[in-house]
This record gives C-alpha cells, structure tokens and sequence, in this order.
C-alpha cells in the first residue's frame, strides 16, 4: 500500500511542479540496440541517455564520476575515481547489471567486479544509454536488472586534441585524441593516463586507457575495428572481507577487440551486422602489497563472441533475428581451469497497430549452456501514444544470470564456495508514463516490480563464520521512479534543471541468525537533483546533488559542481574547475569503504583542427 501510495505522491507533485517550468523535446536519437532500432520517444520501457554534452558538463573525471548523477542507478564505489566500482539498478546486486560497449558484453565469468573496468576514455564516449528493467530479450543474459550500453562515435573531422588536469592528493590526469576521416575511411585513436596518491592510506591509484577504432565504409558496405586497453594498479585498502584489512593489493588489466561487417543490402530497410569479439581480463590480487607469497589470486579469464544480428521489415512491422555464440575460458591458481559455451538466440517483432498509436514488441531469448542447460526467456514491450507527445508502456519480462565463477569456486580466509549454486531467475514487470509538458519539459513516471528466485548471496550464521554462497530463495524488489526535466539550451540564464526520485521496497526471505553480505545493501530512498546555468556565451556551471538511503547503512547527501569556459577561435580550449563532496560529507557506499571527503580538481584542453 505504501507503494501505490509513494506513486499516486510522486505523480501529482510532479505535475504540480510542472505547471510552473518549462523541457526540451523528447530525442528522436535511436536508442542503440542489437537488433531492432527505436527512437527513444517510442521505448516501451524506461531508457535514460546521457548525452557526450552532459557527460562534458557533469562533475566528475571518469565514468563512474558521471553515473553518479543518475536517478535508479546506484554505484558503490571503492575508492576514488571509479577505480573499482560495482553497480546496481532498482535494487539489484553487482553481478545483475549487464554493462556493454557498442553492444558487446563485458561481462566477467570470474566476478561482477570487473564489468566497470572501462577500456575506454571519456573523450570516446557519444552516449551513454541505460535500459532499466530486464533487458535479457534484447541484450542477453545477466541483463537481470537491466544494462548499460555506452556507444562510441567516430568523428567527421580531423583533429587533435590534448588534455591535461591536476587536484588534490596529487591527483594527475593526460589525455590525447587524434582523429582522421576521408570520404571511405575513418579512424580515430585515444589514450588517457589518470592516477592519485590516494585520500588515505593505500588507496593510490594509477589508470591507463586506450582506444583504437576505424571504419571502412566501400558503396555501402562497411567495415568496423575497435580495440580498447585498460590497466588499473591500486591500493585495496579494505576493499573486500573486512575494513580491517588495509593492506590488500590488486592489478587488473582489460583488452577489447571487435571486428564487425555490414553488407549492403537491396532493400535498405533491412540490416546485417557480423560480429567477432574478444574480451581478455588478467586480475592480480594480493592480500598484503608488502609480501604478495602470502595470499595472491591471479585470475585470467579469455571470452571470445561471434553474432550476428539482423533486422527485416514485414508488413507486419519488423522482424529481428539473432545469434551468439560464446565460448569463455578461465584459468586461475585459485578458481582453477574452467570453460564454459553458450549459444544464444533471439527472436522479436515490432508490431505496429491502430494507425501507429500502439506498439507491441513480443520476443524471446534462448540459451544452451554447456555446464546449466537450456534456458527460455520470453517477453514483451507495449506502449499506447495517447498523444503525439505522451505514451503509457508496459513491459514484462523474465531473465536470468548464471552464477560466476567466484560464486562457484572462491576460497579465502574469509569466504568459502559453493559449486552446487543454480542460476538466478526473476520475472520483472514495469508500467509508466511519458509524457511532454510543455516544448521544454518531460516527465517520466514508472511503477515496477521484480520477483527473483535462487538469488545468489554470501550469507553467515555467525560473525565468526565465513561468507559462503547460497541460492536465497526469493527476494521482491517493486517500487516507483520518476524524473523531470527542464531543457533550454539556447537560455542565456538556466539552460537545464532535472529532477529524480526513487523509492525502492524490498522484501527477503532469509532464516532467522542469517546475515546477508550484498542483498540487503540497496538503496531505500535515492533523489538526484542539478541544474547548469550559462553564465555567459562561454561560461556555463552545473550542480550535481544526490540522496541516498541505504538500508544497511547511514543516509547521506552530496554536493558537486563543475565550472565549465570554452572558447573558439583558432582552437578549442576548455577550461573546468571541479569540486566534489563541497559539504565535505563522512559516508560510504558499501558497507567496507569510507569514501574521500571534499575533492578540487582543475584542467584544460585544446583542440586543434587539422
């Protein structure tokens, strides 16, 4: 009843408030799927896209930084700076956020820890899309929650450009970025090295980023490169077991490579897309840095993909047809040798009825593993346009995710394993409305629930136990989402005003004397508020504040801001000024990690055309 009760609130003071500001159209964009493309206006479920603008303008050095301000997404950083960071949606535990790049998985057969190590630098980025809800039918398994595809973008013009930035705790960042394009042929490659001393001891941290993409483009048929490298050295200070242990070390390095094909077909409606990916990640773990012979986990895990992905207009609508096929292997001093293969199918069609008023996207996933049988995961999205500026979806759908390798196999002083784990399964429903107040306000509104069965968690009877994974048997996750937005890029004054709010209940079921290690940590009550200001033609400043209220720990409140000067003549430059945490808060986003205090930073960059 609370619930329902929360939703019926959030909705009227919504639109309360709306009748006193004016947001930007709703993008026409086509939200970045593998198969069938949509404009984001006609999503029957709930996608947020942050856009290259915004990630420019928001505070914050890395990813990670930037998702923060994101109302549903919750990120529970260790350490600073994204150095590692594990992430939810509505409620959801680190290994149930499928996270992609262009569309091609990055998750991790050892642990969810990994799927935020970003081969990536910010200046690659054109958007970030996140799908909210089970995305399993489109993206594929372990989208239990939902997913996070980041979409990279080869520029028409040549150019260079060079960054450099430096903050408190001897923060240093260096970024370069080269781009060249012909009529046929686009290439375009980057580097970023990012490192800190570290806000407390062993937390220093040293980040290297590459990315390398080019695209062949021969009378329609076209071919795509993509090659990303990341390296991450940092202190663990208390990252994993215990605040106690303060001395824990870890290495982790990433390879991406991607070769993708698209045919020029007769009939340009239709698509091809085939692709072969590989994904290498190596995770050097020490459990004291001065003497790595006492405890070290190294932990390489390869992952090699082919799919292809292929739409087709009927006269029915669209029709998209997929199949990947995956083969992982994982070769470790303490989980062993393991290999597993999947084989994925995908099937859906786009209806369209009622002259265009109402879109119905039913679909469904097939997989064969080879170590947890057959899997069938159906669903299916609706939306009815009530007007051509507001839509009520609905989407249903059921997922799954397989248990990682660390679920199944891990050992330490403080966890033990558990290799008779089944796979998580959870049937998640959602309902909202989407709407355009005026020409420069949206309002989006959403109710949704998630029913999950055999969810994995390290759970103990004692405090002197140690955590061993078991299947929980249920655990519901329903509550209500919404967001408002102000746009008005040509303002000389407010150019963005946003608001979010999530309420998230949730109810488990675990024996009397159990204590849960990841379940019970969501988010209760999670607000994000902000606004950017253009001071003038060239000087623009935004203000980032996020609530978070944390069912296993205390409630907090942050405060960040970014100065922002560009000017245009001969080159670019960029001039920011960066402080997080101004309130200077105490708190943590896990029940492990006290995070840093208040944070400056300042940087230019320059961009010269060639």
């Amino acid at each position: 009843m609370k619930l329902y009760f929360t939703a019926i609130l959030t909705f009227f003071l919504l639109n309360l408030a709306s009748q006193e500001i004016l947001t930007d159209s709703i993008s026409e964009a086509f939200v970045y799927e593998n198969r069938i493309q949509t404009p984001l206006s006609q999503k029957a479920a709930s996608v947020t896209v942050i856009t290259k603008k915004e990630l420019q303008e928001l505070p914050g050095v890395t990813v990670a930084d930037k998702l923060h301000n994101v109302n549903g997404l919750d990120l529970r950083s260790r350490g600073p700076h994204g150095v590692q960071t594990d992430i939810g949606l509505r409620g959801s535990s680190f290994d149930q956020v499928l996270v992609l790049i262009n569309g091609i998985k990055l998750n991790d057969a050892q642990t969810g820890h990994h799927v935020m190590n970003l081969p990536i630098d910010l200046e690659s980025i054109d958007r970030i899309e996140i799908h909210f809800g089970s995305a399993a039918r489109v993206f594929g398994q372990n989208a239990f929650a939902g997913a996070i595809n980041i979409i990279t973008k080869i520029s028409e013009d040549d150019f260079i450009k060079v960054k450099a930035s430096a903050g408190d705790y001897n923060l240093r960042n260096a970024g370069l970025t080269a781009n060249i394009a012909t009529k046929n042929f686009k290439q375009s490659i980057s580097g970023e090295f990012n490192s800190s001393d570290g806000y407390k001891f062993n937390t220093d941290y040293e980040i290297i980023n590459g990315l390398y993409q080019s695209e062949l483009n021969l009378n329609g048929h076209k071919l795509n490169t993509m090659l990303g490298y990341t390296s991450r050295k940092f202190g663990a200070n208390g990252f994993y077991a215990s605040e106690d242990y303060k001395d824990q070390y870890e290495e982790v390095t990433t390879i991406l490579s991607s070769l993708s094909y698209s045919p020029r077909l007769r009939n340009t409606e239709n698509n091809i897309l085939i692709r072969g990916y590989w994904r290498n990640n190596l995770d050097d773990y020490v459990f004291l840095r001065e003497d790595p012979s006492y405890f070290n986990n190294i932990h390489t895990n390869n992952q090699y993909g082919l799919e292809v992905n292929s739409t087709f207009k009927t006269k029915y609508g669209i029709l998209g047809l997929g199949m990947d096929a995956q083969l992982v292997r994982l070769e470790s001093n303490n989980l062993g040798k393991r290999e597993r293969t999947v084989v994925t199918g995908f099937l859906e069609h786009k209806f369209q009825l009622v002259s265009g008023k109402v879109n119905i996207t039913p679909g469904v996933q097939v997989n064969q593993f080879s170590d947890f049988g057959i899997s069938y995961l159906p669903g299916v999205d609706a939306a009815y346009f009530v007007s051509p500026k507001s839509k009520i979806y609905a989407s249903v759908g059921q997922t799954l995710r397989v248990p990682s390798y660390t679920d199944l196999y891990y050992s330490s002083p403080a966890n033990g394993s558990n290799p008779d784990l089944k796979p998580e399964t959870a049937f998640s429903q959602e309902i909202g409305y989407s709407t355009k107040l005026s020409p420069k306000i949206n309002l989006d509104v959403a109710v949704f629930n998630r029913s999950s069965s055999d969810l994995i968690d390290r759970i103990k009877d004692t405090p002197e136990s140690v955590w061993i994974p078991y299947n929980i048997s249920k655990l519901r996750t329903s509550g209500v989402s919404s967001n408002i937005a102000y746009n008005n890029p040509q303002s000389s004054i407010i150019k963005q005003v946003r608001l979010g709010y999530t309420y998230l209940d949730s109810d488990i079921e675990v024996n009397e004397g159990i204590t849960s290690r990841y379940a019970l940590e969501n988010l209760r009550h999670q607000l994000t508020a902000g606004f950017t200001l253009n001071y003038t033609k060239h000087l623009s400043h935004n203000v980032s504040y996020r609530y978070a209220d944390r069912l296993n720990l205390d409630s907090y409140g942050l405060l960040d801001s970014r100065i922002n000067l560009s000017i245009k003549r001969n080159l670019t430059w960029n001039v920011f000024v960066d402080v997080t945490n101004i309130l200077d808060i105490d708190y943590k986003e896990t029940n492990l990690v006290r995070m840093p205090g208040r944070w400056a930073s300042a940087g230019v960059s320059y961009k010269i055309g060639l």
